[in-house]
This record gives C-alpha cells, sequence and structure tokens, in this order.
C-alpha cells in the first residue's frame, strides 16, 4: 500500500494527491496523516521547524474542498498549491515567516470604506499555544461571516479574551480631525493601528505577560506607515500583507473591529432618528441627503467621513 493509500480511501482525494505528489516534495513538504474523517482526511503538513493541519474533502454534489485548519504561512501555501493557486502569493519574506511567530498581534479595520459611520482599528494577541482555542469560538474571515454571527463570535472574543484586545475608535467628528490632520488615509491608518499595537504591548509588559515578536495586519499601504507611528515597531517583525485575515490574530481582530463599527454606526442612527445604510452605494446618498435636509449639510461631519465624494456631491 502506498502513503497515498493510506492516507484515504477516497478515489478522488487520492488522485488529487497523487497529482501533487511531486510539486508537494520540490516544496519541502512532507505530509503525514492525523485522521480519516466523514467524507475525507485530515493532514499534518510540515516542513523544517514549521507545521500545520488542514482536512481534505469530497462530495459529488461540492467536489473536492481543501480547509486550512492551522491558517499559518505553511499550512496557507499548502491548501494553495492544492487548490490550484499561486502558493507563492501565499507566502512572506524570508526572515519573517508568520510561521516563526509565537506571540503575536493581528490587527484590521473596519469602516473605512463607509461613508457614514466610524473608522474602528482593532488588535488581538495570540500564542500559538491559544491558536486552537481561538479558532475554535468560529473565528474566520469576518467577510465571510454573517451579522449574527459576528455578534456571537465577538462576544466570545471579548468573554474569553478581553486583556488581549484593543481597539482604537475616534469618534466621526475626530476622525474628520484626524484626516485633516494627516491628509492621507494610510497614515490615519497607520496612526491608529501604531495606537492598537502600542496599547497591547505596554499592557502585556506591564503585567509581566510573554513577549510580543511580531505583528500581522492586512495590507493597505507602505509598511512604513505602520513602522514610523510608533518606536516600538523597529524591533518587531512587522508582516503585512493581503488576505491577512487568513491569520488568525487578525481574523480575530476583523470580527472585533465589524462589531464594534456596526455598533457604533446603529447608535449614531439612534441619536439622529434615521438609519445609516452601510458602504458608498446609492442607498447611503438617498440618507445623506435626508439627513442634509433634517439637519444640514454641515452637521454631516458629526455622522460621516466627509472626505468622500459622495459629501462632495450632495
Amino acid at each position: 500500500m502506498s502513503e497515498i493509500d493510506a492516507f484515504t480511501d477516497i478515489p478522488r482525494i487520492r488522485g488529487l494527491l497523487a497529482a501533487k505528489t511531486e510539486e508537494i516534495r520540490r516544496s519541502g513538504v512532507t505530509l503525514r496523516l492525523k485522521q480519516r474523517v466523514p467524507y475525507g482526511t485530515q493532514l499534518y503538513v510540515e516542513r523544517e521547524n514549521a507545521n500545520g493541519l488542514i482536512t481534505i474533502y469530497y462530495s459529488r454534489k461540492k467536489g473536492i474542498s481543501v480547509v486550512d485548519c492551522s491558517q499559518n504561512g505553511l499550512s496557507r501555501s499548502v491548501v494553495a498549491l492544492l487548490r490550484g493557486e499561486d502558493a507563492s502569493a501565499c507566502t512572506v519574506p524570508e526572515g519573517m515567516a508568520e510561521e516563526s511567530l509565537a506571540v503575536w498581534i493581528g490587527t484590521d479595520e473596519s469602516g473605512k470604506g463607509d461613508f457614514f459611520g466610524p473608522l474602528v482599528i482593532a488588535g488581538f494577541l495570540i500564542s500559538r499555544e491559544m491558536e486552537d482555542r481561538v479558532c475554535a469560538l468560529g473565528v474566520t474571515d469576518s467577510k465571510k461571516l454573517g451579522p449574527e454571527d459576528i455578534r456571537r463570535i465577538a462576544a466570545a472574543l471579548w468573554a474569553k479574551h478581553r486583556d488581549r484586545i484593543e481597539v482604537v475608535a475616534p469618534s466621526v467628528v475626530k476622525y474628520n480631525e484626524l484626516y485633516e490632520r494627516f491628509g492621507n488615509l494610510n497614515r490615519l491608518l497607520a496612526w491608529g493601528h501604531g495606537r492598537v499595537i502600542q496599547n497591547l504591548i505596554d499592557r502585556r509588559r506591564g503585567e509581566g505577560g510573554e513577549p510580543v515578536d511580531g505583528v500581522v495586519s492586512d495590507k493597505f499601504g507602505d509598511e512604513r506607515y505602520i513602522r514610523n507611528s510608533l518606536q516600538s515597531m523597529k524591533a518587531l517583525n512587522l508582516i503585512q500583507r493581503h488576505r491577512g485575515e487568513s491569520n488568525t490574530a487578525v481574523a480575530a481582530a476583523s470580527i472585533v473591529a465589524r462589531d464594534r463599527f456596526v455598533g457604533l454606526t446603529a447608535r449614531l442612527g439612534e441619536q439622529f432618528g434615521m438609519r445609516f445604510p452601510l458602504g458608498a452605494g446609492g442607498g447611503v446618498v438617498a440618507a445623506a441627503r435626508t439627513f442634509v435636509r433634517r439637519y444640514g449639510k454641515e452637521r454631516l461631519r458629526e455622522v460621516a467621513k466627509v472626505h468622500f465624494k459622495t459629501f462632495r456631491n450632495l
């Protein structure tokens, strides 16, 4: 019996693994069976000092599905390889590998593309040892979750890991002042991410917690914006990349940020007696016009980001 036959008795999964054997070998990855599961198989992926876990499923209706259980750099690259995607796009530069981080902070923001409501930036401090427990709460990319799931998972994160969460959420009035001061959204974002990172580092240091050896954030601009926003970043690995939410800490931060953003925007709506739709589409323009009729254009600074074209076009 070949090693692949030992992994699974499902022909389609065997065929996929056989077809990818050479690519997997060239990448220096070793696959090892953890367990067979209903409709699939669960495999350890290992390379030098890095490891991860993936699950491959097959059904007649959906075909083959490859699930990244670990959501680290190694497992992500193997999943991309098995899906026929560009695995190199899922890696980070040498010396900055996410799998090398033992304790790190993930940051993400919500509201930067929404005309109404504030900008919320959140951070989540995680250790490798607790990553599985965080994933078990349902943490994944917030864009894949519905509103009820976001509320439920955010509540669970606050209940179980409050000391590892930091949020920076300036009021809409303050956001508009900051934008005018920085003159650039990326610099404003860097200021917010930097504040979140520094607050978490200071808190852990004050509590005698484990030292932080890296930061992962979703890419929003030149990484120098964040590095220059706080002195402590000079000594930290900063990994800023696209699809940052595939990192567990970033995903947790994205859920916390989205939940806070939606809640604060709803509270603004209650304050002014109207509903502020999310995004920047047609419904937003209609709501903005209604607001202007009731309160005047200048008061939009209290509820909306006035550097948007939506404001100029009213």
